[in-house]
C-alpha cells in the first residue's frame, strides 16, 4: 500500500467500513456508519492482514499464469519463493477483533481486555468523518 495518498480506504481487517491510511501506514482510526473511532486492533496486525490478502491475490495470478502457459513452472517457483521471503519479513502480531458498545452518545471500541478505546473527545466532528463519497471502493 506504500505510495498511496493518505485517506480513507476499505479496512483490511474489516473491523470498520474504512480505515485511515496516513500516507505511510495504517492507523487505528476506523469508520462505522459515519462515526470515527479508535480500534484496539494492533496496527501491525492490520498491515499483516493486508499483506496476507495481497499475497493470496499474487499467488492466484501466478497459478493462473502457469495454467495459461504465460509463466513456466520453474519461474513460478522462484516468484513464489520470493513472495514467501517477503511475507516472512512482515511482522506477525495476533489479530484481536474489537467488539463495539455504546456508552452514552459516543460509540466506544472495547478491546478483549474490556478497555474502552475512544472517548467523546477523540471522536472527530462531522467535518472530518468520511462519507460514501470519500471512501474508495475495493476495485
Amino acid at each position: 500500500m506504500e505510495g498511496r495518498n493518505e485517506g480513507w480506504y476499505p479496512d483490511p481487517v474489516q473491523v470498520g467500513g474504512a480505515r485511515y491510511w496516513d500516507g505511510s501506514r495504517w492507523t487505528d482510526r476506523v469508520s462505522f456508519g459515519g462515526r470515527v473511532v479508535r480500534d484496539a486492533t494492533p496496527v501491525a496486525a492490520v498491515a499483516r492482514q493486508e499483506a496476507e490478502s495481497n499475497a493470496a491475490i499474487i499467488r492466484g495470478y501466478i497459478d493462473d499464469a502457469v495454467v495459461r502457459g504465460v509463466l513456466d513452472q520453474p519461474v513460478a517457483e522462484v516468484v513464489r519463493t520470493d513472495l514467501d521471503t517477503l511475507m516472512a519479513a512482515v511482522p506477525t502480531r495476533p489479530l484481536r477483533r474489537a467488539t463495539w458498545a455504546t456508552a452514552g452518545t459516543a460509540s466506544t471500541a472495547v478491546a478483549a481486555s474490556g478497555r474502552a478505546v475512544p472517548t467523546a473527545a477523540t471522536i472527530p466532528t462531522a467535518a472530518t468523518i468520511p462519507t460514501a463519497a470519500t471512501i474508495p471502493t475495493a476495485a
